[in-house]
C-alpha cells in the first residue's frame, strides 16, 4: 500500500512539476522531490541502515486574486520522511491576504489563516525542496521533527515593507498557534 501510494504521488506531482496555469487572477504550481539516502549504523532516516526511498515530497500551491485587496493562497502537500515525522498530507498554508495600503513608498497586508513562518534562514523556504542546499538541513537548526511546527502558525500575520534611501525593509509581526502533536508535546 504504502508503495502503491509514494508511486501514484510522484507521478501527480511529475504532472504538476512543470505544469503551471497562469491565468490574471488563477495560479497552479506544484512540485516533486524524491530523495535516496543510506546511513549504515545510524538511525537517521530508517532504522536498519539500508538504502532508503522514504524521502518523498510532492506539493501543489495555488493563488487565486479576488480583487486588487483580497487573494487566497495555499499549499498542501504530501510527505514520507522515513523515522523524522509522520508520513502523510498536510496542509502547509491556506490563508486570505487583505492588502490595506498599497502605494509607491509602502505596502501593507495582513494574512488569516495558516501563514508561514518567516524565522531561520530557510523556513519560509523549506517546504519547496528545490530552495533547499541538501536534500536534509542542518539537524542542528531544523529539526524535522519540529518541521509543522516551525513552518507555520495558525493565525494572524501583518506584513509592512518599504523601499526608501536606507534599503528595503520587510517587518512581519504574527500571532497565533503552531500545531504541536501530544508525542511532541510530550518527548520533546
Amino acid at each position: 500500500m504504502k508503495l502503491s501510494i509514494r508511486f501514484s504521488c510522484l507521478w501527480l506531482g511529475l504532472i504538476f512539476q512543470s505544469y503551471c496555469v497562469a491565468a490574471e487572477s488563477f495560479k497552479l504550481n506544484g512540485f516533486v522531490a524524491q530523495g535516496i539516502t543510506q546511513a549504515k549504523g545510524s538511525n537517521f532516516v530508517t532504522d536498519d541502515g539500508d538504502v532508503s526511498l522514504k524521502l518523498t515530497e510532492v506539493g501543489v500551491n495555488s493563488t487565486y486574486r479576488i480583487n486588487p485587496s483580497f487573494r487566497v493562497a495555499g499549499q498542501a502537500v504530501y510527505l514520507e520522511g522515513g523515522n523524522r515525522f509522520s508520513d502523510g498530507f498536510r496542509v502547509d498554508y491556506l490563508f486570505l491576504e487583505w492588502q490595506l495600503l498599497n502605494s509607491p513608498d509602502w505596502q501593507l497586508k495582513t494574512h488569516i489563516g495558516r501563514n508561514k513562518n518567516y524565522h531561520w534562514l530557510y523556513s519560509s523556504t523549506r517546504d519547496v525542496p528545490h530552495t533547499r542546499p541538501s536534500i536534509v538541513l542542518p539537524q542542528s537548526l531544523y529539526f524535522d521533527v519540529f518541521r509543522d511546527v516551525a513552518l507555520g502558525v495558525d493565525g494572524l500575520v501583518l506584513i509592512a515593507q518599504t523601499h526608501n534611501e536606507l534599503g528595503e525593509w520587510d517587518i512581519n509581526f504574527s500571532y497565533g498557534n503552531s500545531r504541536m502533536s501530544e508525542e511532541q508535546k510530550k518527548n520533546y
